[in-house]
């Protein structure tokens, strides 16, 4: 099937078989496949993705986290893809791209909220923000708008769990 889509020029191979990858000849092209897929069969495709790439390709896992963040959540599956977001936004971090990192935290602290109440969504969100207030104060300052709701939510999760160390 690919060969038939390289023929008709809609994909083209990056690199040699079988160690390639495809690239769509045009981005509104791949913008209107993936949308002329049902929800539920783009979900199925992603998650298979996710799956593999977990399992077969470690290595990617590691290097890539952001790649199944991205599968897990267009997957449907909040909690992988937002453990998946916090580690890519925590690596972005150690590389020093702060924006990368804020960018990537912010998508997991998005899925997060969307999780059910619990202890343990409460420590996962504490983990969130507790790595996204030091981003926003090395790309905006102390003073910056963002820092301060984020660090008063913190404070209202390390009260409710206990978790007194992380206040200071």
């Amino acid at each position: 099937e690919l060969a038939e889509l390289v023929q008709a020029e809609i994909l083209y191979p990056k690199g040699r078989p079988p160690r390639c990858s495809y690239i769509f000849k045009h981005a509104l092209l791949e913008d209107a496949l993936y949308n002329a897929l049902a929800k539920g069969k783009r979900q199925r495709f992603h998650r298979r993705i996710a799956d593999v790439l977990e399992a077969q390709f470690p290595q990617t896992a590691e290097t890539r986290p952001e790649l199944l963040a991205h599968h897990f959540s267009e997957a449907g599956l909040a909690e992988k893809g937002a453990a998946y977001w916090l580690k890519a936004g925590l690596r972005s971090r150690e590389r020093s791209a702060e924006v990368e990192a804020i960018s990537h935290l912010t998508t997991g602290l998005t899925l997060v909220g969307a999780l059910a109440a619990s202890p343990e969504r409460d420590v996962q969100e504490l983990q969130f923000l507790s790595a996204l207030a030091p981003c926003h104060i090395a790309v905006r300052g102390y003073a910056a708008p963002q820092v301060r709701p984020i660090l008063e939510r913190a404070r209202e999760l390390c009260e409710r769990s206990g978790q007194t160390p992380r206040l200071f």
